[in-house]
């Protein structure tokens, strides 16, 4: 997940921003830069249920905050998202 931090070849804008961006206009040119993505995506082979065991608010919650979260902020954001992980990874094991 680190790399998806770490700026595009040829790019002003990290991997992540990239996937996050929107669509835009239904044009050739679009759809064939989506489907980069999508591909880019599948290629992390993230599990299928990476956020089953995630509470609906949680993922909602989440959401929002990476939407509001800029490339300035990630610095501040690393020690959040260490802990962030320990917490998840912790309800994950402990029943509810």
């Amino acid at each position: 997940m680190d790399t998806l931090l770490k700026l595009r070849d040829g790019s002003k804008v990290s991997t992540f921003t990239w996937l996050r961006s929107p669509p835009g206009a239904p044009t050739t040119q679009n759809i064939l830069l989506h489907m980069e993505r999508l591909r880019h995506i599948r290629s992390l082979e993230l599990p299928p249920d990476l956020g089953q065991s995630i509470r609906q608010n949680r993922l909602l919650q989440l959401a929002r905050e990476g939407a509001a979260t800029t490339p300035s902020t990630w610095p501040a954001l690393t020690i959040l998202a260490v802990t962030e992980h320990s917490s998840l990874s912790c309800s994950k094991q402990a029943p509810h």
